[in-house]
């Protein structure tokens, strides 16, 4: 398992129509609607952790009916910076500009940043424009899973695949189901107590035959394995399971069966998404950071979580990508915001 840490800033972006009456803004008399700006996305997670630095990108837009000429941008935070590829530029009605926004630092816990972008403008007369900025800081841990497997429902053998680069969630074309386990080693992440007020876990999906499906994320109430065994080629018929490997009738094979075959999980779900074409999903609720904030509490009660996929009908197993993938980038993510003060 491993764990980074570093400071999610909630970015506020205002609005900043033009100052005074339209008369005095409109000196041709057109009777037009004169610039004013909106910028977008009106809020933005930026991850920032200590000198690292991020970029995004942010959006004027012309809500008038008169062309805007920016002859340049400035803001005084020293945690936000802009780029614009050269000035002054003109935006027309009705249209938009990019803009290249950095955002750098490392800032206490619970810090609100507040600040402006200045933009200068001589077009038509206009006046400057000031457009408010804020952020407030908050904190995470970006966890990588500790274990994985996936529980194989096989008649005729006693599967597993400990140690395999995917697990699988659904049931087969032939009729039989596959289970995924996970688990995330929180509390060498963050000590007892800590106040959990958000989790998400990402998870990428690399192979499927079927559309959309709901995958549901189960707590686990009994303690599991991950052994040895590698299942070959795509994985998707698991191997011979290896001793301390979770498989179908046991938690840690042959040791210590499970209560229900299939798993022992709380039957309510923690998390429900619908999972289709092969890429990144994301499951977060309140009743995860209620789980993680169990097991932060008492790591004695972290067994992960199950996924269950679409069992009802045949040919609607999903794949996912374990900690064991080689490609590194697309490795479980599970991200936890805390209150840092705590910590």
């Amino acid at each position: 398992m491993s764990a980074r840490y570093v400071c999610l800033l909630l970015l506020t972006l205002g609005c900043a129509g033009c100052a005074g009456d339209g008369s005095s803004l409109d000196p041709y008399g057109s009777g037009l609607l004169p610039p004013a700006l909106r910028i977008s996305p009106e809020s933005l997670d930026v991850l920032v952790g200590g000198d690292d630095s991020t970029t995004a990108e942010l959006v004027l837009l012309n809500l008038g009916e008169l062309p805007l000429q920016i002859d340049s941008m400035s803001t005084r935070a020293e945690w936000f910076h802009m780029s614009l590829d050269s000035l002054p530029v003109v935006i027309p009605p009705l249209e938009e500009l990019s803009i290249q926004a950095t955002f750098q630092g490392a800032y206490p816990v619970g810090a609100l940043l507040q600040s402006d972008i200045e933009i200068r403008s001589n077009d038509h007369g206009q006046p400057d424009r000031i457009l408010p900025i804020s952020m407030e800081v908050v904190t995470l841990a970006v966890l990588g899973s500790s274990r994985d497997n996936t529980l194989y429902n096989d008649v005729d053998e006693v599967l597993s695949n400990g140690s395999g680069e995917w697990f699988f969630a659904g049931r087969t074309s032939d009729g039989r189901v596959r289970r995924g386990l996970i688990l995330f080693d929180v509390a060498n992440a963050l000590p007892p107590g800590t106040p959990i007020t958000a989790v998400q876990l990402k998870l990428f999906m690399s192979r499927t035959s079927v559309g959309s499906k709901p995958i549901a994320l189960h707590r686990l109430t009994r303690d599991w394995g991950e052994g040895r065994s590698d299942a070959p080629e795509q994985e998707g018929n698991g191997t011979e399971a290896r001793t301390g490997d979770a498989t179908w009738e046991h938690a840690v094979y042959e040791t210590v069966p499970w209560d229900t075959p299939g798993g022992d999980y709380v039957p309510e779900p923690s998390a429900e998404i619908a999972v289709g074409d092969v890429g990144w999903y994301t499951w977060e609720s309140d009743q995860m950071a209620a789980d993680v904030q169990g097991w932060v509490d008492d790591p004695a009660t972290n067994f992960g979580w199950i996924l269950i996929g679409f069992e009802n009908t045949k040919s609607t197993t999903k794949r996912f990508n374990a900690r064991e993938q080689k490609n590194e980038v697309r490795r479980p993510i599970l991200t936890v915001v805390y209150d840092g003060g705590a910590r």
